[in-house]
């Protein structure tokens, strides 16, 4: 078959062209587990920039209630 024949080939590092469609493969991998990686370090601070995001507007809304209870207590008095 001429496809047994190409993959006992030699390319030129003198390695067969299976070995080669394996660097491709390993490669490969390699490349979406970095992508993975970053990706998941991209979530990871986005999820705790969400977490500071939200403290800080439960604060503010704790902060602008206490003053609005203080405004309507003024007004009553």
């Amino acid at each position: 078959m001429w496809w047994s024949r190409r993959a006992n080939s030699k390319n030129a590092a003198g390695r067969g062209v299976g070995c080669w469609l394996l660097d491709q493969h390993t490669r490969s991998a390699r490349q979406s587990d970095d992508r993975r990686a970053a990706f998941e370090e991209y979530r990871n601070e986005m999820l705790r920039r969400a977490d500071q995001d939200e403290r800080e507007f439960r604060e503010f809304m704790t902060r602008l209630r206490r003053v609005q209870l203080q405004n309507l207590s003024l007004i009553n008095s």
